[in-house]
């Protein structure tokens, strides 16, 4: 006995059909990515950030100490907040910039070093680009609180 197959059903739509669902979907993720960053940022510049700490707060950490440091005292940007990011105030890091700006040199991001990395004025002879600096200043949460 043959079994009897249901035809299938073949889905159409125009194309101002597609290309509303599409814009849809952009939208959603989108806001999505808003909401993503947005939640980082708060987190970011709300928290204090030390040896040990790891994630992408301390990824744009790190870019931005490097924006603020000469090319030759470069941290590794990896978002582990390890002995290379405390840096010294010879030695690049945290610390560096903290000393550069006569902050107490404690190697702990809190919401004077968040002020110094959101707002000073850069090293000339930076190793990281603006293009990276900027990505990272907004992601942190620099622009939504100082307003640049």
């Amino acid at each position: 006995m043959k079994s009897k197959s249901s035809p299938t059903k073949r889905l159409s739509f125009s194309r101002k059909q597609l290309f509303t669902m599409l814009a849809i979907v952009l939208a959603f993720g989108a806001i999505g990515t808003y909401f993503v960053v947005r939640s980082n940022a708060t987190t970011c510049l709300s928290s204090v950030w030390q040896y040990g700490s790891s994630g992408s707060c301390v990824y744009y950490i790190q870019t931005m100490v490097n924006y603020h440091s000469p090319a030759g005292l470069a941290i590794s940007v990896d978002g582990q907040f390890g002995p290379q990011t405390r840096g010294s105030i010879t030695g690049g890091g945290v610390k560096y910039v903290q000393f550069g700006y006569q902050l107490t040199t404690d190697g702990i991001v809190g919401p004077h070093t968040w002020y110094v990395l959101c707002n000073k004025q850069p090293n000339p002879h930076t190793h990281t680009s603006l293009l990276n600096y900027n990505y990272a200043a907004k992601a942190a949460g620099c622009y939504a609180k100082y307003g640049q």
